[in-house]
């Protein structure tokens, strides 16, 4: 994501949604947005999902588990204060054969502030902002996710 093989100025719309940014150092998430903002056309949107930390934090959980259909889903997280830095172990146990499979990595995660910030150095400016697919206003102090929309 951080050279993007399409020319300038093609698309009209961009979509990065479920955390998909945020996985790189702080030099490589701004190539991250300079390349989105290079391949969308003057007056495209984008449109950004991702976790809101502000409401994660209040939320906070270092270590959980679910149950899905498949599998049972172990969660072990650390929130870095200083780089702000999520760091995740995930460990998915297979119901039908016991098979354990375990991934770790981290992510920078950016509050509503800075990413608009971010946006703006790039020539995109935020027009919306939700809480929730269902258009809830965003409140940056509550809720886990953001939906924030750009143009430009």
């Amino acid at each position: 994501m951080r050279h993007l093989p399409f020319k300038s100025n093609l698309f009209e719309n961009l979509i990065n949604f479920w955390t998909s940014f945020g996985y790189f150092s702080e030099k490589e998430n701004k190539l991250v947005l300079k390349e989105i903002a290079r391949v969308l056309r003057k007056s495209g949107i984008m449109v950004m999902h991702i976790a809101n930390p502000e409401g994660l934090i209040r939320e906070y959980q270092e270590k959980d588990w679910s149950e899905e259909e498949r599998f049972f889903h172990l969660g072990q997280r650390n929130w870095d204060w200083e780089s702000k830095r999520m760091r995740n172990r995930w460990i998915c146990v297979d119901k039908a054969n016991g098979e354990i499979s375990e991934i770790h990595f981290d992510h920078r995660l950016y509050s509503f502030n800075e990413l608009k910030h971010l946006f703006e150095a790039e020539g995109l400016k935020v027009t919306d902002a939700y809480a929730s697919f269902s258009k809830e206003k965003l409140d940056p102090t509550r809720g886990l996710r953001m939906i924030i929309i750009a143009r430009k």
